[in-house]
């Protein structure tokens, strides 16, 4: 028997009767035999693929013997036993014990002859491997692990999904659905390892695993359900879980004493609806409080923390109600941390939660002009704006006392002009706050921003307009707005920090056909480029507060991405003429050509790493490239896949940035062998970038990503490319990195 298929029995058998009685290890069995059963064909041992298929019968056997033996005698039970081993499969022997008086089955012999035609090993050998243990308690069950005999190390001619060609990574977990996978993710803070999928019937799951102080990773939590999880959260403790569903159940699972996820409050939403939005539901800011927000009956529920780490609802004086109108001037919904509003008709109700008397409370109502189109808080809940179905922007303000007040109105155009010279009225559409919430652009539907914002005085005021302007938004910071207009290629930029309260003037520069314009980290450049443009330009101050041309990247074709490095002393462009290419700045603080990269086809993606050290970029041609700079500016390339079978359909470093990893599939759709590929590069003992591993997995993959703290690296896939619901198994593979080579 294969390791993998062994490993699987050893953790579903693992625990004597009472094991062997437990659904959850039956489900564990018959998922990975499903798994095993839609493998490539040569990948599997006859003997093995029959024992699976009798894998479910016999469990109902073994369960119903021991049920029995606690009630008949002994010579009943001597009986029964016998019957049970004659119907049993040739490969297994049932081992037995005295218990309770009674003759207990604890586990099971399983001895098997590789097939000739196999590949694994010498034929004459026959495996035996003894699966069961001594009784444990049930709760002890959720609790397993893979028992890898091989110090991790699984010998790729052995191996039953997956095919290694080095023993560099060290194995440790095989995680199975019997329907499909949809996401394999880990936490920020890399303790947990979380999977959703469904196995058959619709039983949609959330599995959740946990590394221990042996460095197993224990399975400890299942989140079930009968609709998709669609999406979940973890707080940034990782001790409390926020999931979900389309059946309209937000659940709250927290982490207990013995490091177990329990359910621990259940919110009972209005099942989905494709006419309206999803149900939502998030952290706050802070991370004391859970909000939900049911767009059908417009209800919204607010959890609080306590103490004691207890979820609790929060009483509402009043029943809270907030129907959100549709289309595009709709914020989406946001958990809060101290207020958040909801409006109906003309009115607006600032909430806040207050934590001492465990309640929401009506804070104050506004009463506006009009009918309410939208209304959304800042960031810092400090500011509010509301926009009538009209020209009229209302803006809120909280002083230092917890009081809202109207502190501004802005006023755009009361009506439009059409093509054919028809007046109608004009509507407010979209607001964005600042980072700071001192500054604000409202954009109405003729293309006219308004930026307004405080004065010297503490006034809410009307700043600047900007007319026929396409699109507007703050800089990071918030200090600065990039505005740009519809004729194409013309943009302005408007500084918020100007010691002139008007901010009218700005400066405006023009790259002819370009699309996009971006900051830099330090907001001191700016990037400009387009796909119908082929140069991209960079921009800078003259030293004298000119906005000007500093340099341009010229392609053969458009540019259809374009980025600063972290550092900000890189560009990188990725042209529609297949080429890679990367600018610096050399001593003199201009900018140079330091790398082109060429790919055979079109190019599918190609980044900085996060510390701008690095590059990638992988194409159609089915290679990738590492791309580094010394500490002279000097950007080389570093390694090139070679191309082959195998397209690349993702690829990215890792967080300590020693490890690039991609994964894709095969070219060919039509080929019955339609496995899935992972290379791994690393960084040799000369300081060289070299292929560390490669990972042939059996089923199409559908990604492969890197733990947040570079130590584990997770794999997950189906048996088919097609949507998941034409999939019959998913499995998801869990490597550890060794220690040695992450420094």
């Amino acid at each position: 028997m294969g390791p993998i298929a062994q490993k699987c029995l050893n953790a579903c058998f693992a625990g004597g009767s009472k094991a062997l009685k437990s659904p959850q290890a039956q489900t564990k069995v018959i998922s990975f035999g499903r798994v095993l059963s839609r493998a490539a064909a040569s990948k599997i041992e006859t003997g093995e693929w029959q024992l699976f298929n009798n894998l479910k019968p016999l469990f109902e056997s073994v369960a119903a013997y021991n049920k029995y033996a606690a009630k008949v005698s002994e010579p009943e039970q001597l009986k029964s036993l016998e019957r049970l081993k004659r119907n049993a499969p040739p490969e297994l022997s049932i081992i037995t014990a005295i218990g309770q008086r009674k003759l207990e089955i604890i586990g099971l012999k399983i001895s098997m002859m590789p097939s000739s035609d196999a590949g694994l090993g010498d034929a004459s050998h026959q495996h035996e491997q003894y699966t069961g243990s001594a009784a444990i308690n049930d709760g002890q069950l959720q609790d397993i692990a893979l028992n890898n005999t091989h110090a991790g190390n699984i010998d790729p001619a052995k191996a039953d999904i997956f095919q290694c060609q080095e023993n560099y990574l060290e194995f440790r977990l095989a995680a199975c659905f019997d329907h499909h996978i949809i996401e394999a993710s880990f936490s920020p803070m890399s303790k947990n390892l979380l999977i959703r999928g469904c196995n058959d019937g619709g039983d949609f799951r959330l599995k959740i695993w946990r590394q221990g102080a042996d460095g197993n990773w224990l399975q400890k939590g299942d989140v079930e359900d009968s609709a998709s999880i669609y999406r979940y959260e973890l707080n940034r403790s990782e001790n409390t879980l926020l999931s979900s569903s389309y059946d309209g159940n937000v659940k709250v699972s927290t982490l207990n004493s013995d490091g177990r996820w329990e359910e621990a409050v259940v919110l009972g939403l209005t099942p989905y609806d494709e006419d309206y939005p999803r149900m939502d539901a998030g952290f706050s800011p802070g991370q004391n409080k859970i909000m939900s927000y049911d767009p059908q009956n417009g209800k919204i529920n607010v959890l609080r923390q306590d103490s004691n780490g207890r979820w609790t609802p929060l009483t509402q004086t009043k029943e809270i109600i907030h129907y959100k109108h549709t289309g595009p001037q709709q914020p989406p919904f946001k958990a809060t941390n101290d207020y958040f509003l909801t409006y109906q008709g003309s009115k607006v109700t600032i909430w806040a939660c207050n934590d001492e008397s465990n309640c929401l409370e009506e804070k104050k109502v506004f009463e506006c002009g009009g009918n309410i189109a939208s209304a959304q808080l800042s960031d810092d809940e400090q500011h509010a704006v509301i926009f009538t179905w009209g020209n009229q922007t209302i803006f809120l303000g909280c002083d230092v006392d917890g009081n809202w007040s109207q502190i501004g109105e802005i006023c755009h155009p009361a009506t439009i002009i059409t093509d054919d010279n028809q007046h109608i009225t004009n509507l407010v559409c979209r607001a964005l706050f600042n980072a700071t919430g001192h500054y604000a652009l409202t954009k109405d539907i003729d293309n006219t921003v308004i930026v307004s914002g405080y004065n010297a005085y503490g006034v809410w005021e009307g700043k600047a307009e900007i007319r026929c302007c396409s699109d507007a938004r703050f800089s990071p910071s918030g200090g600065k707005i990039l505005a740009r207009f519809e004729s194409g290629g013309s943009f302005k930029l408007l500084d918020c920090k100007s010691p002139d309260d008007r901010l009218d003037q700005g400066q405006t520069f023009v790259h002819h056909a370009s699309r996009e314009a971006l900051f830099s980290p330090s907001e001191n450049l700016l990037l400009s480029y387009g796909y119908k443009s082929n140069f991209a330009c960079i921009w800078g101050d003259d030293e004298e507060g000119n906005l000007v041309e500093k340099a341009r990247v010229y392609h053969l074709a458009g540019i259809d991405y374009a980025a600063f490095n972290a550092r900000e002393d890189s560009v990188l462009t990725r042209g529609c003429d297949w080429t890679v290419k990367i600018h610096g700045l050399d001593s003199q603080g201009k900018w140079q050509e330091r790398l082109a990269f060429k790919h055979l086809l079109e190019i599918r993606e190609a980044r900085f790493s996060t510390s701008g050290r690095f590059a990638y970029t992988f194409s159609q041609d089915t290679t990738a490239a590492i791309l580094g700079c010394d500490d002279n500016g000097k950007w080389t390339t570093l390694a090139v896949t070679e191309p082959g079978a195998y397209g690349i359909h993702g690829a990215h470093f890792n967080a300590l940035e020693n490890h690039f990893l991609t994964y894709g599939n095969k070219i060919n759709r039509k080929d019955t062998d339609q496995s899935g590929l992972v290379q791994l590069w690393g960084i040799g003992d000369d300081g060289k970038w070299i292929k560390k591993e490669e990972v042939i997995v059996d089923f199409p993959i559908k990604q492969a990503k890197f733990s947040p703290d570079s130590e584990h690296l997770v794999i997950y896939c189906n048996d088919v490319r097609q949507e998941p619901f034409h999939s019959e198994a998913g499995i998801a593979l869990l490597w550890k990195i060794p220690a040695n080579n992450r420094e």
